[in-house]
Order: structure tokens, then sequence, then C-alpha cells
């Protein structure tokens, strides 16, 4: 059973990759009504701090050029339709 005082809940692959990563202690994951993940980390092991650390690091810089890489593909498979159908 998961303890809400020590529990550091997220629903964000990403960042539980990135705490992964970190060394942030993991506690589990479980799933809610709605079929949402919920990644659990132990409160002690900082991840909030760790989170800090996200927005300037390699990691961030990875997941931003994936963005922007499938926002490429999707605006060219898009074209490629527009043209298609013309």
């Amino acid at each position: 059973m998961l303890d809400k005082d020590t529990d550091f809940t997220l629903t964000d692959f990403r960042y539980a990759g990135f705490l992964l990563l970190r060394g942030a202690r993991f506690l589990g994951t479980s799933q809610t009504v709605k079929g949402e993940t919920l990644f659990h980390f132990d409160r002690n092991s900082k991840p909030e701090e760790l989170l800090t650390q996200y927005p300037g690091s390699v990691e961030y810089q990875y997941d931003a050029a994936c963005k922007v890489m499938h926002g490429m593909v999707k605006y060219s498979q898009s074209q490629t339709r527009e043209k298609k159908s013309k």
C-alpha cells in the first residue's frame, strides 16, 4: 500500500523516466479508474528537486527534438494527402 505522505505521484512517462535515470526511488505504478497510469516515487528521494533539473537537461532537449520531428512528419503527411486529393 502506498503512503500519500511519502509517495510522489505523476502521470507523465517522460518525467518518470527522467526521475529513474536520476536515481529517484521508484515505488511502482497503479492505474486510475479512467485507465491512466500513475508512477509512484519515494518522496524521500527528492523527486521534486530532481524535476527542477529537467528543463535544462539533455533529456528535455531530446524530448523537444522528438516533438518537433513528430510535428514535421504530421505536416508532411497532411501535405501529401492534400496533393493526392487534388
